[in-house]
């Protein structure tokens, strides 16, 4: 599943293919053929909540098979639905083939790993490793190491396994990343520092940032001072949607567990379906995003709308089931996915009863921390370098200024180290 796109990029195809997706499933809506093409292609593109609910009336309408009930496992976890993505991915043990099953067992691994029960998640790696589960394994035993707290050991582990000449590049250079975090947090910052150049150095990952500063102008420019009020607007006026907007490593997981405490609010992690929209707009467009943004139409904001607020009133129930309570209706749901200041302005046309924080760390303390713990460097190609992390920060520093300054919606900022002096 590919569950990290960038998020003002777009593929002619894939846009096509959801599009024609949809078009058979209001056709169709019992069609399990349609149902899967759509959630495949709400994955491909970082809509992880809308394509459960799909994935799920595929299957209830026959649309049910080992490829199928593995990624229902796999969308389950990154979701936080960890018991059922445990259950899900079970079903599959000793049933499907091989490479599945290998499959459902690093979920069942990670998910009990993610639960905290971590005497449990060792028997099921130790039985991953007997079955052939390689160096997948290996790096599951050194998270789970570090989340027992024992972080030299974790680093041992990975080292050993960072000099295998059967490791691949990409796993390598994930490895080396793991070891720069644990690096850093053992103190041991020179090896920190070594550790994520290596692993930027085996990364496949290339930032272009003449693309990125043309993007970023583009985007300053469709959201003018004297341009906004004549850009279209949706009609739902839904004031439950917040927007947690920050760097990575900036204080937004922190923000939202603040936030998300409060008995009239909930959190739904690093949902990426507004991503996925702007995916959807440039592609009917047939141009770049910022390009496309006067095309957009207000029925075509409310679809977005409609859908993102659909995948709220999904999800907020499931995660409440989930952690044991009965389902709420907060006021208030949360959302602090990567490269939202790139999408704020988008954010406003389409949820303009939606609400805006902007969370800022001191520079140098934030992109040292990116270096050491980079969020998909593949999707975020800024990630793996000092000099992406540089201007990222200053293209984001430019943006939220400006929003701040010309968007209805309101726009807070809050400063991470105030936030961590006095909660």
């Amino acid at each position: 599943m590919t569950l990290d796109p960038s998020p003002t990029s777009t593929t002619p195809d894939r846009v096509a293919r959801h599009d024609d997706a949809a078009a058979r499933v209001a056709a169709e809506p019992s069609d399990p053929r349609a149902l899967l093409d759509l959630a495949g292609a709400c994955l491909g593109m970082g809509g992880t909540g809308l394509a459960l609910p799909l994935l799920e009336r595929a299957e209830s309408t026959g649309g049910r098979g080992a490829d199928v009930t593995i990624t229902k496992a796999e969308t389950l976890q990154v979701l936080g639905l960890l018991e059922d993505a445990r259950r899900t991915a079970a079903e599959l043990i000793g049933t499907a083939p091989p490479e599945i099953v290998m499959r459902a067992k690093q979920t069942n691994c990670r998910s009990l790993m993610l639960l905290r029960r971590f005497d449990d998640a060792a028997a099921a790696i130790g039985e991953l490793l007997r079955s052939g589960g390689g160096m997948s394994a290996i790096e599951l035993l050194a998270d789970l190491d570090e989340a027992r707290g024992d972080r030299s050991k974790a680093r041992d582990r990975l080292r050993a396994a960072l000099h295998n000449p059967a490791v691949g590049q990409a796993a390598r250079a994930s490895m080396a990343y793991k070891i720069a975090r644990l690096s850093d947090k053992l103190g041991d910052f020179d090896e920190a520092f070594e550790s994520a150049t290596l692993a930027s150095d085996l990364g496949e990952a290339a930032f272009d940032l003449p693309a990125y500063e043309a993007e970023t102008e583009a985007l300053l420019q469709a959201f003018a001072a004297d341009r906004i009020a004549d850009l279209p607007r949706g009609t739902n006026r839904d004031e439950r949607p917040v927007f947690i907007v920050g760097m990575p490593r900036s204080g937004t997981t922190l923000l939202e567990q603040i936030i998300s405490a409060h008995p009239d609010a909930a959190g739904i992690q690093e949902r990426l379906e507004i991503q996925m929209f702007g995916e959807l707009l440039a592609g009917r467009a047939g141009c770049g995003f910022a390009d496309a943004i006067p095309t957009a139409t207000p029925a075509m904001l409310d679809e977005f709308a409609a859908a993102y607020l659909g995948m709220i009133d999904d999800l907020v129930p499931r995660l409440d089931r989930a952690a044991g309570h009965e389902p709420t209706s907060p006021r208030r749901v949360v959302n602090k996915a990567l490269n939202l200041d790139r999408l704020t302005g988008f954010i406003g046309m389409m949820l303009p009863g939606a609400r805006v924080i902007v969370i800022r760390r001191n520079p140098l303390d934030n992109l040292l921390s990116v270096h050491l713990n980079p969020m998909s460097p593949s999707a975020n190609p800024w990630t793996a370098s000092m000099e992406g992390l540089v201007a990222a920060r200053r293209r984001f520093d430019r943006l939220t200024a400006h929003w701040q300054q010309v968007l209805e919606i309101p726009v807070m900022t809050l400063y991470y180290e105030d936030l961590v002096a006095d909660p």
